[in-house]
């Protein structure tokens, strides 16, 4: 996933890659081929940022929160799958950022039909998941209040 942000400043767009640290080496060649592909478009090395903490989106998201606060940014284009697109915003807005999603139809999410129809059934019930306990399934507990969670 990246993230494009801005600032009061005028400065113009910066680029956040976003990348879960799971699946580690998987994400190494994500994080060099979207660097690759930000410098064949002529964007500057300086202009990137690579936010390389999290091991699920929720994670990751809030990583990104925290890395836009601490360079004063405070909007976000999320570029993501398409099923995948409105659980990040959602994320996004609740770590604190203006985020909208521009989703890709590029991607192995996206290749077959069947793979498509998986991944929809799995953001739904991820996303009612998170709207209900604000975590993510199988990686954070949830906060049921009251000292329960």
């Amino acid at each position: 996933m990246s993230a494009s942000g801005h600032g009061h400043s005028g400065e113009g767009p910066r680029f956040a890659i976003v990348r879960a640290t799971f699946y580690e080496d998987l994400a190494e060649r994500l994080t060099a081929g979207a660097l690759s592909g930000f410098a064949a478009e002529g964007v500057a090395a300086d202009r990137v940022v690579a936010v390389e903490k999290g091991d699920d989106t929720l994670q990751s998201m809030r990583a990104l929160g925290t890395e836009f606060g601490q360079h004063g940014w405070h909007t976000a284009v999320l570029v993501t799958d398409p099923w995948h697109a409105l659980r990040s915003e959602r994320m996004a807005h609740d770590s604190g950022l203006e985020a909208v999603s521009s989703p890709t139809r590029s991607g192995p999410v996206v290749q077959t039909r069947e793979t498509e129809i998986r991944y929809i059934a799995r953001e739904t019930a991820a996303l009612l998941y998170y709207g209900l306990f604000h975590a993510s399934p199988g990686s954070d507990r949830p906060d049921l209040g009251g000292g329960l969670g």
